[in-house]
């Protein structure tokens, strides 16, 4: 039977890890649908590669992009 002690301590638990499921969902960098550059679709494919990495521009604007830099 859990006493009071272990009913907090397991609240405080699911409060911590939404705390940190919230954060990290701030820090996650945008996946867009469409290309800053040109307005089209983004693959889908590309998208889900590179989700985590912020996927901002199609391929053939990302390829013009690190042309310049």
């Amino acid at each position: 039977m859990a006493d009071q002690a272990d009913i907090a301590a397991d609240l405080a638990e699911a409060a911590r890890e939404a705390a940190i499921e919230r954060h990290a969902e701030r820090l996650r960098p945008p996946v867009r649908v469409w290309c800053v550059d040109c307005g089209e679709p983004i693959d889908m494919a590309r998208r889900q590669a590179l989700g985590d990495a912020g996927v901002i521009r199609c391929i053939d604007c990302q390829r013009i992009a690190e042309r310049r830099w």
